[in-house]
């Protein structure tokens, strides 16, 4: 979480919410199966390593359990999307996901964040869906994410221009377009990205 008073991103994070890694994830959701078996120990060394990165590197952390009834629940990103003042919960598009938000939602309760929003049950995103320049949040439609979120967070949003891309590969939008800083976007290298 990170804005200026002006609603601009200033990329210097002051809060990141993190989970920790479940051992149920070999039951996560897969959009292919991997061509080699996931090494649980390896995924678990690699996640706590990117939860002390990130400790390093942003001043207050929120560190969750882990809910095994949730495989996927270490991607706290998709749960909500988070801009200023205001922070929406994802009606999330994978039924087996629905209820991750229930965590995070409480995190920032205790926390006092001021707005803690959600949209109509027929809006459906995932955080990964949605990408955030400081200038306008672009929202990938995928089989995660559907047109009445665009409009609801086009209407929550008034602010920053909102439009959708239509996601063609890859399960996110992010899994192809990133922010490296407000006016510099990175593309995967591939048929979608160029």
């Amino acid at each position: 979480v990170s804005t200026q008073s002006t609603g601009r991103m200033d990329f210097n994070f002051n809060l990141a919410i993190l989970r920790e890694f479940p051992s149920s994830f070999l039951n996560c959701e897969k959009q292919n199966e991997p061509k080699e078996a996931i090494n649980l120990e390896l995924a678990t060394e690699q996640h706590n390593l990117y939860i002390k990165t990130i400790e390093k590197l942003v001043p207050k952390v929120i560190k969750l359990p882990a809910e095994e009834k949730y495989p996927d629940c270490l991607f706290v990103e998709d749960t909500v999307f988070i801009a200023n003042t205001k922070a929406v919960l994802a009606n999330l598009g994978a039924s087996s996901r629905v209820g991750e938000e229930i965590k995070v939602k409480e995190a920032l309760e205790l926390i006092g964040f001021p707005n803690i929003l959600r949209l109509s049950d027929k809006a459906k995103f995932d955080g990964g869906d949605i990408l955030f320049t400081g200038k306008e949040i672009m929202i990938g439609i995928s089989s995660r994410t559907n047109t009445s979120a665009v409009l609801e967070l086009t209407e929550l949003f008034p602010e920053y221009n909102v439009f959708s891309i239509p996601v063609l590969e890859g399960l996110h939008l992010k899994s192809v377009l990133s922010s490296l800083n407000e006016n510099t976007l990175v593309l995967a290298q591939s048929e979608f990205g160029e």
